[in-house]
């Protein structure tokens, strides 16, 4: 309970960090639109430039819920939410890490896990989806460390699981090592080899279970169809040692206490965990996955070898620990935040609505916050609907100087207004092309609009 509390105020405390992605923006106004029109959506409604175009939006569940807390207590209720979600999938791995190893090593490993998911702990459905990320994790390594099937139980997750977050093809897929571990050990392997094909069946039965019916199992993968554009968004892009330090802090520590204390573990868990720390390596945004089950994996392990805890007692002090720490959370819970100002160029957006009402070309991570104030953008963080060839354009035009490309966007979608960053390469194009001026600048966005003797003629 104590780290639960611990995380969570840790999160509270840091909320700006936690708000810092602009794709809250959207996923809040999607939740909104879903209740507006009592439906899911199955094509664009926000942009000018995709408009109409089929975009399935397979975290609704999760934009429904924030879209609630921020109806209910604002920026506050979506941070509150995030930080109880992040530190609800901790409390479980904790609670698993002291069923099999002393209080002082779960408490320390509970940290290292938390430093690890830091870089993605962030309000948007991945936040959501990690209790039960955990949970099921936890449940198929139970199964495995008892040398059993998994629990029919676990089953009920994964409807909600698939309607917040992609992530449950993960959970999917470490089912299959799982049962082929606990099979390898196992003297009675038909029955159980029925049993763990009966429960992945049923998994992928149950994560059909969306309104789009079973189409989140084949759509998800275009996001990967992104090829090269997947670099430019920083969540996916490699780990190294200046944007990821902790991953390679964390795992020469690692190697060297097991290499130290001569820990060893099943064949098959070593390769689960070399392939997660691979996907960390070569996509940032997988940290958090080696954060959330490698924990769990080497519980068992640890407790046969070197053996169980003692549980401590509960106390008195304890529980006036416990007590005093969480009225303090419940207390933080209280402080007004927002996002950072990053994302949500709030002034150079009222200069755009003051000087024109039609379309505007605007930078990639200020999509969100248009979207919020009613605004369609040209582009938002919706990179698998907008597709690899057009955010290649989109960069070619407004980060790489090509004139060109950025003539064709302007004519394409009659942009009469521009949102981008100052040190978008774009900028100092429109500051010199005839026909466009600047009619505001700061730190966080510069706006050009088109002068009234070059607007093109109204058909």
């Amino acid at each position: 309970m104590l780290v639960a509390i611990g995380v969570y105020i840790l999160l509270v405390v840091f909320g700006r960090h936690v708000l810092r992605d602009p794709d809250i923006f959207w996923h809040i106004e999607t939740g909104r639109w879903i209740f507006d029109h009592l439906a899911v959506p199955s094509t664009d409604p926000f942009s000018h430039t995709f408009n109409g175009m089929i975009w399935i939006e397979h975290e609704w569940l999760a934009d429904v819920i924030y879209a609630v807390a921020m109806s209910v207590a604002g920026w506050r209720g979506v941070l509150a939410l995030s930080a109880l979600a992040l530190a609800t999938a901790f409390a479980l791995q904790t609670r698993f890490l002291l069923q099999h190893v002393r209080e002082l090593i779960a408490i320390e490993i509970a940290i290292v896990a938390v430093v690890l998911i830091e870089g993605h702990a962030l309000a948007r459905p991945h936040a959501l989806a990690y209790p039960i990320l955990s949970a099921w994790c936890i449940g198929i390594i139970r199964a495995a460390d008892e040398n059993r099937s998994p629990s029919p139980w676990l089953l009920i997750l994964m409807p909600l699981w698939v309607n917040l977050h992609g992530s449950f093809l993960f959970g999917i897929a470490l089912t299959i090592p799982m049962a082929l571990e606990t099979l390898l050990q196992s003297q009675d392997r038909k029955r159980l080899t029925w049993n763990w094909v009966l429960f992945l069946s049923s998994a992928l039965i149950a994560a059909s279970v969306t309104p789009y019916g079973p189409k989140l199992l084949f759509t998800l993968n275009r996001v990967m169809d992104l090829g090269p554009v997947l670099e430019m968004i920083s969540e996916w892009q490699p780990s190294t040692f200046s944007n990821n330090l902790p991953l390679f802090l964390v795992s020469f520590v690692s190697v060297g206490l097991a290499t130290y204390f001569r820990v060893r573990l099943p064949s098959i868990r070593i390769l689960i965990i070399g392939g997660l720390l691979l996907m960390a390596l070569s996509h940032m945004r997988h940290t958090s996955l080696l954060s959330l089950v490698v924990p769990p994996l080497i519980a068992a392990p640890l407790s046969r070898q070197f053996g169980r805890p003692k549980m401590a007692p509960v106390t008195m002090a304890r529980l006036a620990g416990v007590t005093g720490v969480g009225v303090a959370a419940i207390a933080l819970t209280l402080v007004n935040t927002r996002p950072p100002d990053d994302y949500t160029p709030r002034a150079a957006v009222s200069s755009i609505l003051e000087s024109t009402n039609g379309p505007v070309l605007n930078e990639y991570n200020f999509g969100g916050y248009l979207i919020s104030v009613g605004v369609p953008p040209l582009i938002d963080g919706r990179a698998d609907l907008y597709g690899g060839p057009f955010i290649m354009r989109y960069v070619r035009a407004i980060h790489d100087g090509d004139l060109a490309e950025l003539r064709s966007l302007i004519a394409e979608y009659h942009i009469e207004a521009t949102l981008l960053g100052p040190n978008a390469a774009a900028v100092k194009t429109l500051d010199m092309m005839p026909g466009w001026q600047r009619v505001y600048s700061d730190e966080i966005a510069v706006v050009h609009v088109r002068t009234k003797q070059t607007l093109p003629a109204k058909q």
